[in-house]
């Protein structure tokens, strides 16, 4: 089973390594940015369609 706060971490980490702030990478998943914080945190794993936007991007 996938751990959202591992996930969330993760996401984190490989955003900052790119300066991009939660916003930039919400505008280039199209979701909000508040999506971008709850995955982050762990709050929310429903990450599965934006998750093949974002194994492009940080690939």
């Amino acid at each position: 089973m996938i751990d959202p706060k591992k996930t969330g971490a993760c996401i984190s980490q490989l955003r900052r390594q790119r300066d991009w702030t939660q916003s930039e990478l919400a505008e280039r998943l199209h979701v909000t940015p508040q999506a971008v914080s709850r995955w982050e945190t762990g709050e929310s794993s429903r990450i599965l369609p934006p998750w093949l936007k974002l194994r492009g991007f940080f690939a």
